[in-house]
């Protein structure tokens, strides 16, 4: 489905074609960031009737340009040859699919994704906004990007003059869902968008992630047995000041991920740069007011959803 591909080199920024012989996807997972997307990724991926991207977040239909100093670290495909590349193999799989959270708050995304492949299913992961903007803070902190402590942080990012993935943090602004939500509804309908809560994602992963597999057609008993035993992007903490000192520079991070192989950059990171511990509490009066923030926000979500989601609010 779509359009002639573009050739390497030529950027497709406005259209992201689509070339309708070579592989390409049929269900994205579109964010919310920091909203259990890169566990759904991975139990998908073992799934004997899914294909999922070998990059797990190509970002190939938004449309930001990162800054200098994350290039590095954030990977985009932008040419539909090398995007559809990461669909090689995938000819066999009924359900054929990728995760970039960066679709969810880009504005043209959807419209994007709607006129490359138009049949595409899409699946919205949503977090209560405000553990979904502390969890950020947290692992922006601990990997050295962010110095400030949360309050300052907040401040700082939400006056910030440039917006946007790869510009700036978007603490709150990724949070807001309601408009988020709805550009997708309106563009590929009801019937083709399924939402679910991060907060039913855990708390009973295996149901959640039969209901994904029921939506997007392929058989919900044949996730492997130890499939959901993992459990993906942890919560994470630097070991030290050092360790953030070197996260934070970036001629080491570049020169490592030249150089040394990736195994023995997982190693390092895993021994000497984090420990897996555990989230150091929010101070109350910052999630209080977060939680007024945000209040609006998710009164008209549930308008738009026609749903309950007292679980995206903080709980006394």
């Amino acid at each position: 489905a779509g359009a002639t591909a573009l050739e390497d080199g030529q950027p497709d920024h406005d259209v992201r074609l689509i070339d309708p012989e070579k592989p390409s996807p049929n269900f994205f997972i579109v964010g919310a960031a920091k909203g259990g997307t890169t566990s759904m990724y991975a139990y998908l991926s073992r799934h004997p009737e899914v294909f999922m991207s070998t990059l797990k977040q190509p970002h190939y239909f938004s449309s930001f340009k990162v800054k200098h100093q994350f290039d590095n670290f954030m990977p985009v495909i932008r040419q539909s040859r090398s995007y559809q590349e990461l669909f090689v193999g995938s000819e066999p799989y009924k359900a054929v699919g990728e995760a970039s959270p960066s679709y969810l708050c880009d504005p043209g995304a959807a419209i994007r994704i709607k006129s490359a492949i138009p049949h595409a299913k899409i699946i919205i992961s949503l977090r209560n906004p405000v553990q979904r903007a502390y969890y950020h803070y947290l692992m922006e902190f601990h990997e050295g990007n962010e110095t400030l402590p949360f309050r300052e942080a907040l401040e700082v990012d939400e006056n910030r003059s440039e917006k946007g993935w790869g510009v700036s943090f978007q603490y709150i602004e990724l949070g807001l869902y309601a408009d988020q939500v709805e550009q997708y509804l309106n563009v590929f309908g009801p019937a083709n968008v399924l939402v679910v809560l991060f907060e039913d994602f855990v708390r009973d992963t295996p149901a959640v992630m039969e209901q994904i597999a029921s939506f997007l057609g392929i058989d919900p008993t044949q996730y492997p047995e130890d499939c959901f035993q993992r459990v993906h992007n942890p919560f994470e903490a630097s070991r030290s000041e050092f360790a953030r000192m070197i996260l934070r520079c970036r001629p080491i991070r570049v020169t490592s991920k030249r150089l040394a192989p990736k195994k023995l950059r997982s190693a390092v990171r895993d021994r000497l740069l984090f420990k897996e511990t555990q989230k150091p509490k929010m101070d109350d009066d910052i999630r209080q007011r977060l939680a007024q923030h945000f209040a609006p926000d998710l009164e008209r979500l549930e308008q738009v959803l026609d749903r309950d989601l007292e679980l995206l609010r903080e709980q006394e």
